[in-house]
């Protein structure tokens, strides 16, 4: 089988041709538009099943960066869409790292190979959760790279609005830079303080 680019490998490759922003190689009308709809506006699913799913999920995480095999967390990733419980999937993670059961080394590790070597959109939002919990620059360069495509702004803008200490000028930096359903979530995080951020 014939080995396929990354999503984040494609978005670079993208952006290095045509370096406008708001990226203009995303279709603006349908890009985000699911996720971002399901998680504004949507009631969702009950709490418990979202909490059931987030518990299964980190299992399944576990077990994936034991073995270093990802078939079965993709596979659980197409059959429970992140968006579904995304919030308490990164509420749960945020007690296994501090209880010890998720090494930061190993979950931010993790991260990093899911958000810049997935082929799959699920293993990327993924991984922008797991790195939402290390704020530093490699991450914040990778959620800019990712964050700009309207798929996976509101992954992006969630993650920042947890984890950085800038994280208005951040969001405002994306809201200036994702158009459509991008925009959308990244205005609905922003706290407009500044006339430039009002305005």
């Amino acid at each position: 089988m014939a080995n396929q680019e990354s999503i984040y490998h494609i978005l670079l490759k993208q952006r290095e041709e045509n370096p406008a922003l708001p990226y203009v190689f995303q279709d603006i009308e349908t890009a985000g538009r699911e996720d971002t709809l399901f998680i504004l506006l949507s009631e969702g699913v009950p709490y418990s099943q979202k909490e059931d799913m987030a518990r299964e999920c980190c299992d399944v995480l576990e077990q994936a960066m034991r073995t270093g095999e990802q078939e079965k967390l993709a596979q659980f990733l197409v059959e429970h869409p992140i968006r579904m419980f995304f919030i308490e999937l990164r509420e749960r993670l945020r007690v296994l790292v501090e209880t010890g059961a998720f090494t930061q080394i190993d979950l931010h590790d993790f991260g990093m190979n899911l958000a810049r070597n997935s082929q799959q959109a699920e293993l990327v939002k993924l991984g922008i959760i797991l790195l939402g919990f290390y704020p530093h620059d490699l991450t914040l360069k990778i959620f800019k790279v990712l964050g700009y495509h309207s798929d996976f702004t509101i992954y992006v803008s969630e993650s920042i609005h947890h984890a950085h200490f800038h994280q208005n000028e951040i969001l405002f930096d994306l809201v200036q830079h994702t158009a459509g359903y991008g925009r959308l979530a990244a205005l609905f995080q922003l706290k407009p303080v500044t006339t430039e951020q009002q305005q």
